[in-house]
């Protein structure tokens, strides 16, 4: 259902095991900042920051374990890093630069027609 332009809450009809999942038991409802972005789905664990032109600069998605994700995004919006923790300890950082992978620092894989190269 809606308030206004936001979303307020989302149930699945169905008793399917598909569909909408609430996956940290959580029954708060989505937050948002003053201009109507959504900073936080409690049921998925997500949180999201904004940039100063208001586009998304940070998603952290947690999981019932502990364990989250950051994902680091340029002004843009192109996705430039992302850390993977795992009880509060970073496990591992990719950086996108350029077309070029990098995994804990170290050249992963780039791009090519045809193909990745690793």
């Amino acid at each position: 259902s809606y308030e206004g332009n936001r979303l307020s809450s989302l149930s699945d009809g169905g008793s399917s095991t598909l569909g909408v999942k609430n996956l940290t038991g959580s029954a708060a409802a989505y937050s948002y900042d003053q201009s109507g972005s959504l900073t936080g789905d409690p049921k998925k664990g997500t949180t999201l920051s904004y940039n100063i032109l208001g586009r998304t600069e940070k998603v952290t998605i947690t999981t019932a374990t502990g364990r989250y994700i950051n994902y680091t995004y340029d002004a843009t919006g192109v996705l430039v890093r992302k850390q993977q923790y795992d009880n509060n300890s970073l496990q591992k950082t990719t950086d996108y630069i350029a077309g070029f992978v990098y995994e804990n620092g170290a050249l992963s894989y780039f791009g090519m027609a045809e193909g990745r190269v690793r």
